[in-house]
């Protein structure tokens, strides 16, 4: 099974690292690429109101908070946008900015207001590598089988172009 991913560059992650917003909001939250993604749209809800909630009672801007709040009911209700998922979605977003990351590792569901985003559970995806491909080539067959650290490894499926050369 190949994975949906939107792995951070070197140059996004150090402008996430650099950024700063009184209202910088950072959530992970585990899914699942073979489902419909329901729990995983409920889940990031909950963990939204728990942001807007932090929001508020810290006195941030009500333009601020609501122009959050909108960014991420609009990507809940997005059904492009879940019908391609990972194993877990990071969701980075201030007033001014939404930004999200399909990641191939399995994070807990975690969600952080501050003044900068919390960015140390992208590092992972970032500094390691994810999958493997392993060509098995015997007499008479060749394979190529899929390796991830939390799944069980999986043959890939590649057309056999046969040349008319014999």
């Amino acid at each position: 099974m190949l994975l949906h991913t939107d792995i951070p560059t070197r140059a996004q992650l150090d402008r996430l690292l650099a950024g700063r917003d009184p209202a910088s909001v950072s959530i992970y939250v585990p899914t699942d690429p073979v489902s419909a993604n329901a729990g995983e749209r409920i889940e990031l809800g909950n963990l939204a109101d728990d942001a807007i909630g932090q929001l508020r009672a810290a006195g941030h801007p009500k333009r601020d908070v609501s122009t959050i709040e909108e960014e991420i009911a609009d990507l809940i209700e997005d059904d492009t946008f879940w019908r391609y998922q990972a194993r877990s979605l990071a969701v980075l977003t201030t007033p001014g900015l939404l930004t999200t990351f399909r990641l191939p590792n399995r994070l807990v569901s975690l969600v952080e207001v501050s003044d900068r985003f919390h960015v140390k559970p992208l590092l992972r995806a970032v500094t390691f590598p994810q999958v493997a491909l392993v060509l098995a080539i015997a007499q008479g067959s060749v394979r190529l089988v899929e390796v991830s650290a939390d799944v069980e490894p999986a043959e890939v499926a590649v057309p056999i172009r046969r040349s008319g050369h014999s």
